[in-house]
């Protein structure tokens, strides 16, 4: 071979490589940035301290009396509690007719100031009925479970309705640190069809380092995905490019026999509540569930959380149904106004609902609630 033949090949082979590396570094350099842009949005995250605290029993519950601001790049908001440590009025709990709304950050209303939560509008909107708002953040299904029995059942409220966060409660009940908190909790499994608690009294100590369950591996472990995807699924430009190019309906399929112990787990969590409310309320029209979806479900239709969530959305539907539960299915109407081009109700950002946010879902089940409060 003649070293003319030899020069162009050499040639095109360095142009190749360069290539490559420009890409790696280009791509190197967004990930890099992506990452610093996540870093800078939690590090603006400040929250004067107190208002959560250790519980042997709970993990944690809100302080009691407490008054603070929460700041983030998307917001500065003040929140306040009662002596007993809820983010509601102690009018509110004396109240002759009233609806416990018992859920997690979502029913609290991280990143709004009081009077703009679901529950305050509600509250508004009614002359008759008062909503006691009974969220914690953080909490899933089985602390909620326990708050029930421990407080909420003290006052009596003659409705109660269980706010189930889609994004990852589903995930967290059988978990004893939350994927999305640093504080342990306890938990229940099930035992011949009955429910045991577990890690209770919870330790008082944080999650450890390389604590190994995350929202993305607990909504794909054992799923047929190739590891490759798994890979990127820990970068966040590969979570961007996943989203552009991965079809998640090839996961579908394998979602009810992968969750099924998950739902089976939290039908007992609801059943025991129901049972709960039943007693204290006004009997078999005591209880009722709604179902509010993460900012994914609205604004990223074609990710992998969204189907998640879409497919949890749907099975617990179904589930509460066939126990005769009435559904007041939040994240399907919000789906369809979103279709429509209506507002963005989630700080972009720190992921939980703007005032906006709060107003659409008071309006959605304000409508829902009409002929049940009676």
């Amino acid at each position: 071979m003649s070293e003319k033949t030899t020069k162009p090949k050499r040639e095109i082979l360095f142009t190749l490589i360069s290539v490559m590396i420009a890409v790696a570094v280009g791509l190197a350099g967004v990930e890099f940035a992506l990452g610093y842009l996540s870093k800078q949005a939690a590090a603006s995250e400040k929250m004067d301290p107190g208002l959560l605290q250790y519980d042997a029993q709970l993990g944690w519950r809100l302080g009691r009396s407490w008054s603070g601001t929460h700041e983030h790049q998307d917001f500065k908001v003040h929140y306040q509690t009662n002596p007993l440590g809820l983010r509601t009025p102690v009018s509110t709990l004396s109240a002759d007719k009233k609806v416990a709304v018992v859920g997690d950050s979502f029913v609290f209303g991280l990143g709004v100031n009081d009077g703009e939560t679901f529950t305050d509008l509600l509250n508004e909107r009614s002359p008759e009925w008062r909503f006691a708002n009974f969220g914690t953040p953080g909490y899933s299904t089985d602390q909620e479970l326990l708050l029930y029995r421990d407080l909420v059942s003290k006052f009596k409220p003659t409705k109660t309705l269980l706010v189930v966060y889609l994004g990852n409660d589903l995930l967290d009940n059988r978990l004893a640190y939350p994927l999305q908190a640093i504080y342990g909790k306890p938990f229940f499994a099930l035992n011949s069809g009955e429910l045991e608690l577990r890690n209770s009294p919870v330790p008082q100590a944080p999650k450890p380092a390389g604590y190994p369950y995350t929202f993305s591996s607990e909504m794909t472990r054992g799923l047929p995905e190739a590891a490759w995807k798994s890979s990127l699924r820990s970068l966040h430009i590969g979570q961007r490019l996943l989203a552009l190019m991965d079809d998640p309906e090839q996961y579908r399929p394998h979602f009810a026999e992968k969750f099924e112990p998950d739902l089976q787990l939290m039908q007992a969590l609801v059943s025991a509540m129901r049972k709960e409310a039943e007693t204290v309320g006004e009997g078999d029209n005591a209880f009722m569930v709604a179902l509010l979806p993460g900012r994914s479900y609205i604004a990223q239709t074609r990710s992998l959380p969204a189907y998640y969530q879409e497919f949890v959305r749907g099975a617990l539907r179904r589930q509460f149904e066939a126990m005769g539960i009435p559904v007041l299915d939040v994240a399907e109407e919000l789906s369809a106004q979103a279709q429509q081009g209506e507002g963005d109700w989630y700080h972009p950002n720190e992921g939980h609902f703007t005032p906006a946010g709060h107003k659409v879902v008071a309006d959605i089940l304000w409508k829902s609630l009409q002929g049940r409060l009676q």
